[in-house]
């Protein structure tokens, strides 16, 4: 019942993936980001410091450690727990700094290594990744980019109806 009412009023984000670059893209709002998919991680007092894209990159100072969670050459995936806290941090960017936001229904597209398909455990891991990165459920979408302007979810839904069989 509860995570019935808080999908209700939760927002729909649809992120497409590529090695060089993530784009979020909230279908509810229509607000985007996009930025290079890389994660920095410093040490700050004896604590790790965490920020990501383009501009952290350039300012990482060389005993900085810069990760790219979707540069491998047989997968897009290469690690995923670089990709899951890249992914947290880029859904609280898109959130805003709101006292209480509801998890969000994420839309996964792989938009590169995808040539034949993906694995089941490509699929499975892509999955875990949106979850792990706070969704309160996620879909799985190889296909056409998608755009805020015609997006109905339960089309898409009807159209994919092993979305949740991962």
């Amino acid at each position: 019942m509860l995570k019935h009412l808080m999908s209700r009023f939760s927002r729909t984000l649809y992120v497409q993936i590529w090695p060089d670059k993530i784009q979020l893209l909230d279908l509810t709002s229509g607000d985007s980001f996009s930025d290079e998919p890389v994660l920095v991680v410093e040490q700050n007092n004896g604590k790790p410091l965490v920020t990501f894209g383009q501009a952290a990159r350039l300012r990482a100072k060389p005993d900085s450690q810069v990760l790219s969670p979707f540069t491998h050459p047989r997968t897009l995936l290469a690690d995923f727990a670089a990709a899951e806290k890249l992914l947290q941090l880029l859904v609280k960017r898109i959130s805003g700094n709101a006292w209480f936001t509801p998890p969000p229904f994420v839309i996964i597209h792989p938009m590169a290594k995808t040539e034949g398909g993906l694995t089941m455990i490509e699929a499975r891991a892509f999955r875990e990744l949106a979850l792990g990165a706070g969704a309160h459920d996620t879909l799985l979408y190889q296909g056409p980019p998608l755009s805020a302007e015609n997006f109905d979810l339960q089309a898409l839904k009807q159209a994919n109806p092993d979305w949740r069989k991962v």
